[in-house]
């Protein structure tokens, strides 16, 4: 807002007809791997959403506006991972956690971001921004 920019859209709001003042497809307590947190809207399923704004995109202004839209996008990631983490912990609250098992943990995390990232690479963004990446 303090750079006079809009806030992006949430995605979900029922009536969102443009897509290009910016889409949030984030979700409260949100986690990379699926299940984590069943209430929340996992990784998955967010850019599960943008693949779906993908397309619908094209179909309004064309594939190679979208496609310029979509590369000239800034993809901004806050929190991502953190709550996974958070979760394990709170489920194994009395119990010793191996060191093996917070690694595998750890390794799963990290290749689910991977592969949403170049998903969403793939689908055409190219300006990625991170921030308090778990």
């Amino acid at each position: 807002q303090s750079a006079g920019l809009p806030l992006p859209e949430p995605y979900l709001r029922p009536g969102l007809k443009t897509y290009t003042n910016g889409i949030n497809f984030a979700s409260a307590s949100a986690c990379v791997l699926v299940g984590v947190r069943p209430a929340a809207i996992d990784f998955t399923a967010q850019v599960e959403y943008f693949r779906e704004m993908v397309q619908k995109m094209k179909q309004q202004m064309g594939q190679e506006k979208a496609n310029t839209v979509i590369s000239q996008a800034v993809y901004l990631f806050d929190i991502i991972g953190g709550n996974d983490y958070v979760q394990l912990l709170k489920d194994n609250i009395n119990k010793t956690i191996s060191p093996a098992f917070k690694e595998l943990y750890m390794r799963e995390i990290l290749g689910n971001i991977s592969i949403h990232l170049k998903t969403i690479y793939n689908e055409g963004g190219r300006k990625f921004a991170f921030q308090n990446l778990g």
